[in-house]
């Protein structure tokens, strides 16, 4: 309080006009009042856009982009926007499903995300087989176990062969190439070729390939003589 304000005030004072029992309780007095409103609104408009965002990264919404895709379409949203990549994409529907929580109360949101659950807990499950499977399968395991275990022992054995000799057979090995020459050429089947035999003449050659087809030919000439299929 300034002295001038001061000194009027005690005038006033001393000549009995203004006590505590008369003075005047003015309404209209408001400063600051409408600034302060403002400001409480804005805050807490601030404080629900944070609660929706962290509702919002606590939603369960589907991983599969043609679902997200899906999703979006039924409640009238645009599947894709322009540059729009597919985790992009989940976040806004994400942001959809917020703002639609927020409307309705946070009710219908969690019903989503338990009916989203649901529906890709459903998708797996287990069809019997029947014995002719089971029969087939044990004569494929019959067939391939005891291969592989001699495999592996005879990897087992190549591994205790020196690195050093190992590469200089390989050189041997490609510089005899280098000295054969291609008589004939010819396409051996549709898959790929896994085996090759030569008879003991050197004039039979035998192919075998993924799908399962044994075909003998004629060496050098290269033509077909026999198919025998699997």
């Amino acid at each position: 309080m300034n002295s001038s304000r001061k000194v009027r005030i005690e005038d006033e004072d001393e000549d009995g006009d203004i006590t505590l029992d008369n003075l005047v309780d003015d309404a209209n007095y408001t400063m600051g009042t409408e600034r302060s409103e403002r400001s409480r609104q804005e805050n807490q408009a601030l404080l629900d856009e944070l609660e929706r965002k962290k509702r919002a990264r606590s939603l369960a919404v589907p991983t599969d982009d043609n679902r997200v895709k899906a999703r979006l379409r039924e409640m009238g949203e645009p599947i894709t926007l322009f540059g729009e990549r597919a985790p992009d994409r989940r976040d806004r529907l994400k942001y959809v499903l917020s703002q639609i929580a927020a409307a309705r109360g946070g009710e219908e949101l969690e019903m989503e995300s338990e009916s989203e659950e649901s529906d890709e807990e459903e998708e797996e499950f287990y069809t019997p087989g029947s014995l002719e499977l089971l029969e087939a399968r044990r004569s494929i395991a019959e067939f391939s176990l005891p291969r592989a275990q001699k495999r592996v022992a005879q990897q087992r054995e190549q591994h205790k062969v020196p690195l050093s000799r190992t590469i200089d057979l390989r050189k041997r090995v490609f510089a005899e190439l280098k000295t054969f020459t291609i008589l004939g050429s010819q396409i051996g089947d549709e898959r790929p070729i896994s085996q090759i035999r030569f008879a003991p003449d050197g004039r039979t050659l035998a192919t075998g390939s993924w799908s399962g087809n044994v075909k003998i030919w004629d060496t050098p000439s290269c033509n077909l003589q026999k198919t025998i299929t699997a």
